[in-house]
């Protein structure tokens, strides 16, 4: 069996607590989507105009509130092979495609054609799922090492959030976005990636962005350490990694993996009014120790997935979602945030290392 590029690399990750507490707010905390969309910047300024004991704010904290929002059951597509002639029509140059450059192996993972065309030097890989890699004037492995392959140590590198990137990485997040919409309108799937943040490889002459998945406007979560540094306790949620990109440092695309996609199932819970991103901040910081200090560089609405998502065909994944409040980190390996349920009642503090 020949596991595609990213498989190895993409396994869900579990989430551990180190607090967590269930009590209903009361009536006035919570405020509607649509009086919270009308308040618009007015949202960000009653956050930052916090002042609390031990969360230090910093950064902008731009706050986006979605059309709607609720706990969902959506399904891993199936059908993604049935959209290869348009995809190859659309991505490649006029007169690369012939039937001869494409091969069909069984025993991938997920099943699926592969296209390489030597002249050109691009590759396409697909899968049932949604999985589709492309790259191009890496040769005919589709893949890029950012790590020495004796040692197995990664190759230096410095880590960032996308408002903090810099502008090589700004011209790949242009470049990702162009492919991911004709992508997505070629296959008549809805692909919505965006950058999270990326790893910026100077010695190598590339940089690296991890993409998250939209669901009706709003990111499901990447995230990319298991192991938590304080209770070990299971949350029984989890994230996942949608999607990479390598790009060079003039912006031009080297390597763009989407790994699923996504469609709707049902709806279990619908949110219409949910707690302000101001009360969720006071919830979490009222559930750390007062002897904690920690600087909040970010907030946003994300969804989790309830226990490890499955990606295969057909597979079905359960959204939940949360506040989560990003936190500065020493280290670029580690992670550290907090999360707040919508409506207030279930506060967790993140810490994976």
């Amino acid at each position: 069996m020949f596991i595609r590029v990213t498989a190895a690399v993409m396994a869900a990750m579990l989430l551990c607590s180190c607090s967590a507490d269930r009590s209903a707010p009361e009536e006035d905390e919570l405020r509607s989507l649509s009086k919270l969309r009308a308040e618009g910047s007015a949202l960000s300024d009653e956050v930052k105009a916090l002042e609390l004991k031990n969360i230090r704010l910093s950064g902008d904290f731009e706050i986006s509130i979605p059309q709607q929002l609720g706990e969902y059951e959506v399904e891993v597509i199936s059908d993604f092979n049935d959209c290869r002639q348009a995809i190859y029509d659309s991505l490649l140059p006029e007169g690369a495609y012939s039937d001869e450059k494409v091969t069909f192996n069984e025993t991938y993972v997920p099943v699926g054609p592969t296209f390489y065309d030597p002249e050109t030097d691009i590759r396409i890989d697909m899968g049932e799922n949604g999985f589709f890699s492309y790259s191009r004037g890496i040769g005919d492995s589709g893949f890029i090492y950012d790590y020495d392959s004796e040692t197995g140590q990664r190759y230096e590198h410095t880590s960032c959030y996308v408002k903090e990137a810099p502008p090589a990485a700004v011209k790949g997040y242009e470049t990702v976005a162009d492919l991911t919409k004709r992508l997505s309108q070629a296959a008549g799937k809805d692909i919505s990636l965006t950058p999270f943040r990326s790893e910026i490889f100077e010695g190598q002459g590339f940089i690296r962005t991890d993409l998250r998945a939209e669901y009706r406007g709003v990111p499901i979560s990447c995230i990319l350490n298991a192991r938590n540094g304080d209770t070990g306790t299971d949350t029984g949620l989890s994230g996942f990694m949608s999607g990479f990109a390598y790009t060079d440092t003039e912006g031009g695309l080297m390597l763009f993996v989407n790994e699923l996609v996504l469609k709707d199932k049902s709806t279990l819970r619908e949110y219409d009014s949910i707690i302000s991103p101001a009360e969720a901040l006071k919830r979490l910081s009222e559930k750390l120790s007062s002897y904690v200090e920690l600087e909040a560089v970010g907030m946003e609405l994300v969804y989790l997935c309830e226990g490890t998502p499955e990606t295969a065909a057909g597979s079905t994944v359960r959204l939940r979602p949360y506040w989560a409040v990003w936190f500065e980190v020493e280290n670029s390996d580690t992670e550290k945030f907090g999360l707040v349920s919508p409506d207030g009642s279930e506060v967790l503090m993140i810490n994976n290392m």
